[in-house]
């Protein structure tokens, strides 16, 4: 049975029935649906500095033997030339490739700063024992875009592991290589979330700010030093790259703010639709264990 260790960072993440006001969900969180285009790649991400996708037992290097969920999760390793200072995924990436006027993969969520519904983010990484990673910090970024041109208004890194730290989180090891400190988790998959508050925009809402209701974020999955950081070394995955804004209370599924048999309502048609906002216990697919761990949070309430 494999060892699965979780780290809260701040706050749980939820898509409740209003959590996306408007635009498309962020898409493929997974990476289970290959690119038809690019079968190296997932569907609806754009990969940068050699980012590819894996499934286990693929008989890459390192070798993949578990992803969070299903077969398939993504690999960051530097580049063997090049400062290796920035390598990730990005969703923004029309959705049809072949089609301009297609949608991105960027979620929509209501801008409204500084009292909007905060936005929630979280991710599952793993480090392979054999393949430390040095010199990088590895984590999320959001790129909030501004409607008119897709440009980015304000972008803000949520980094979970710096290879530098005095300190790692909780599932993460720090040790000694030939190219300095660097960090793994063992092998196992290690849950990562944050809460981003309206608040934290700090630019003027000019020139151009996002507009609702068709206000688009990016979710980037990247590793990257600071900068330009030569000798950075390693391999990370990233698996289940997860979207919400509003209430963070999982059982509140309709942000009613109080928990009610009307969640339990919303659920089951949330869940009997396969919508992805039924996946409760974010494995990556909607299936009976959701009902069961949705009822469990139903029943034990908000705080």
């Amino acid at each position: 049975m494999k060892l699965t260790r979780i780290v809260v960072t701040a706050g749980l993440l939820v898509c409740g029935l209003t959590g996306i006001a408007h635009g498309q969900a962020l898409q493929n969180g997974g990476f289970e649906t290959v690119d038809p285009n690019d079968p190296t790649q997932p569907f609806g991400w754009n990969p940068f500095n050699g980012a590819v996708r894996r499934t286990v037992g693929d008989g890459g290097t390192p070798t993949l033997t578990s992803a969070h969920s299903g077969v398939a999760a993504v690999q960051e390793t530097p580049l063997p030339v090049g400062p290796s200072d920035f390598v990730g995924y990005s969703s923004d990436k029309l959705l049809d490739p072949d089609d301009a006027n297609s949608p991105r993969n960027n979620p929509g969520y209501t801008f409204n700063p500084p009292n909007g519904p905060s936005i929630n983010v979280g991710c599952w990484i793993m480090i392979p024992a054999s393949d430390p990673v040095t010199k990088h910090r590895v984590g999320l970024k959001l790129e909030f875009r501004r409607t008119v041109n897709n440009s980015v208004y304000e972008g803000f890194d949520l980094f979970y592991i710096d290879a530098n730290a005095a300190t790692q989180p909780a599932g993460v090891i720090a040790v000694t290589t030939p190219n300095g400190q660097g960090v793994h988790t063992n092998g196992q998959w290690v849950h990562f979330t944050s809460a981003f508050a309206q608040s934290q925009f700090t630019i003027p809402l000019w020139p151009l700010p996002p507009e609702n209701p068709d206000a688009k974020v990016s979710v980037l999955a990247i590793r990257t030093g600071d900068p330009y950081v030569a000798g950075a070394r390693g391999t990370v995955f990233f698996d289940d790259i997860t979207f919400g804004q509003g209430s963070t209370c999982r059982a509140d599924i309709n942000n009613s703010g109080a928990v009610s048999v009307q969640d339990i309502f919303d659920f089951l048609s949330l869940y009997f639709s396969n919508d992805s906002r039924a996946d409760i216990n974010d494995s990556g697919t909607v299936s009976v264990q959701d009902i069961f761990d949705f009822l469990a949070l139903y029943f034990t309430g908000c705080p």
